[in-house]
């Protein structure tokens, strides 16, 4: 695990003690130099095509915004069919490829959103004066360039800017890195191996065994390493957004998707999912909300499906997750609508079995990450339906 790696903590004590020894001014070039040189340590091989895209985007004029966009995100997509994780997980889906020809340079996937968000935003005129070491900072931030957050520009000039490391943020930060070190060993490795056993299931029962521990793994492995980043941005007074907000206790599937991998589903919601329905609207099918709704849906989680892995099962999880959203928006404009009037519709019962019906949902879809064949993914899927 990177983050308990030796040369990572030199790099980031390295880092911290340069971030404090110079004026505040100054920082932000600290932070870019840092980054810059933990790509050089970890990832030699892709930092050229990862320092190329960050000038790229800085160099071309705003009016320009969609060749840097595109070309950033032409290049996540070859990298993503052209690479074919081993073995799924939270972020073997995201980060790394170990059984190809291809490895996904480190942290494109973050990366890549985070600078088509700076172009589009620069073109909207929204962020003001950009510095060259602002945005350095902003794109070469290592902390996050493992497994996320999805950071804005405006927010983390804004923290970094503000920021005044203390005592206290020493100590809150070494608490929450060991509280996600903690989550990610003491529970979700023990966990997987459990999961590891799903080649061998070939019962219902066993599978429900493997599905129910994958569910609970998958979260705390990926929210245990947003805890560490959030933890190693706190050691430099630096706040970053929270990434997950307890999804299992949703009571509903929108709701999951506000807790649920923060930054990613608002990145969605913004740069795809309402650009669509704007579009929507100046269409023919402005007459239709329902039906724009539902096509948003459909459309957006399909990309968040896309930009986990080009393979067939991440698709299919975006389009069974965009579904449920889509039932959910017409659920909740008639049938909900009418249960309102009624008490019970509101009474801690309700709520329970609201969380419980939700989470069962959301664990069901983890069936297509079990596995990286597609196929074998729907064999999952039909055995868990009773089907053979």
């Amino acid at each position: 695990m990177l983050f308990t790696e030796i040369r990572f903590v030199l790099l980031v004590a390295g880092c911290w003690l340069s971030f404090v020894s110079v004026p505040a001014a100054r920082r932000s070039a600290v932070l870019a130099a840092w980054g810059a040189a933990f790509y050089l340590l970890y990832a030699p091989g892709s930092a050229p095509l990862v320092f190329g895209l960050i000038v790229t985007a800085y160099v071309v004029p705003s009016r320009f915004w969609m060749v840097p966009a595109s070309l950033t995100l032409g290049l996540l997509t070859f990298y993503k069919f052209e690479t074919r994780p081993a073995a799924v997980s939270s972020l073997a889906a995201t980060n790394f490829a170990a059984e190809s020809h291809v490895l996904l340079p480190l942290g494109l996937s973050f990366l890549a959103f985070e600078l088509v968000h700076f172009c589009i935003e620069r073109k909207r005129g929204s962020l003001g004066d950009v510095t060259l070491a602002d945005y350095l900072a902003y794109t070469l931030f290592f902390p996050c360039r493992i497994a996320g957050p999805i950071k804005r520009y405006p927010e983390f000039r804004q923290a970094m800017s503000a920021a005044r490391p203390s005592a206290a943020d020493v100590y809150a930060g070494l608490m929450r890195v060991l509280i996600g070190v903690g989550k990610k060993v003491a529970i979700a490795d023990v966990l997987g191996l459990t999961v590891g056993e799903i080649p061998y299931a070939d019962t219902r029962a066993q599978i429900a065994k493997i599905l129910l521990a994958y569910t609970f793994q998958i979260y705390l492995d990926f929210s245990a390493y947003s805890d560490m980043a959030i933890g190693v941005s706190r050691l430099f007074g630096i706040a970053i957004p929270e990434n997950f907000q307890y999804p299992y206790a949703s009571q509903n599937i929108q709701a999951f998707w506000t807790r649920w991998h923060i930054s990613l589903s608002t990145w969605i919601r913004d740069y795809v999912f309402l650009p669509f329905g704007r579009w929507g609207f100046t269409t023919r099918l402005r007459r239709t909300p329902a039906v724009i709704a539902v096509l948003g849906y459909l459309v957006a989680f399909l990309a968040v499906g896309a930009w986990h892995g080009a393979s067939a099962n991440f698709l299919l999880w975006g389009l069974y997750h965009g579904a449920l959203l889509s039932a959910h928006h017409v659920f909740k404009r008639t049938v909900a609508a009418r249960l309102a009037a009624y008490a019970f519709y509101d009474s801690a019962l309700m709520k329970g079995a609201s969380v419980a019906v939700t989470f069962g949902f959301v664990a069901a879809g983890w069936l297509f990450f079990l596995t990286d064949d597609p196929h074998q993914a729907l064999r999952l899927v039909r055995m868990m339906a009773g089907r053979p």
